[in-house]
This record gives C-alpha cells, structure tokens and sequence, in this order.
C-alpha cells in the first residue's frame, strides 16, 4: 500500500518538474483562488440555509398563533351571543307563548 502510494507521489513530483514554469503558475494561481472561492461558496450556503429554516419555522409559529388568537376570538364572540340569547327575556315569552298556543 505505501508502495503504491509513493509511486503516486513520485510520478506527480515527477510531471511538476517537467512543466515550465509559465504554465504552472497559471494552475497554481487557479488552485489558489478555486480552493477559497469554494469554501467561501459552501460556508455561505450553510449560513443561509440555516438562517431561512430559522427564519421560516418563526414565520409558520407566528401565523400559527395568529390562526389561533383568531379562532379563540371566534369561540368567544359566539359564546357571547348565545348567552345574550339565553338571558333575553322576549325569546322566553315568545316560547312560551307559542307553547300556550300549542296546547289551547
């Protein structure tokens, strides 16, 4: 195994010393603005997915609470009017009238 991989290492060290000069500072200049570009690409990436599922799973509660505060507002408002039914004194004489006329 190290055998294999020193004669890797040997042919490229070899293939680096046979390439003039004015071509490998264009690859070297390459491999140096690459690398960089690459990691600051894959970082900002990472950053901004966090920031949005951070962002969107308190966008979703905010509505979700709103949904709720709604919901809870509509209970109540029904819950009031059935109780100022309930306490009406006309719903309770017209009921009874209409027994009364029922049962003559």
């Amino acid at each position: 195994m190290k055998k294999i991989f020193f004669t890797i290492n040997d042919k490229w060290l070899e293939f680096l010393k046979d390439i003039s000069i004015t071509k490998k500072l264009p690859v070297l200049l390459g491999v140096q603005i690459t690398i960089p570009l690459i990691l600051i690409g894959l970082l900002s990436y990472i950053i901004s997915t966090n920031i949005l599922e951070v962002s969107s799973i308190e966008h979703s509660r905010n509505i979700l609470n709103s949904i709720k505060f709604n919901i809870m507002d509509y209970t109540n408002n029904i819950e009031l009017i059935s109780q100022s039914i309930l306490y009406e004194k006309k719903i309770y004489t017209v009921l009874n009238n209409e027994q009364n006329d029922r049962y003559s």
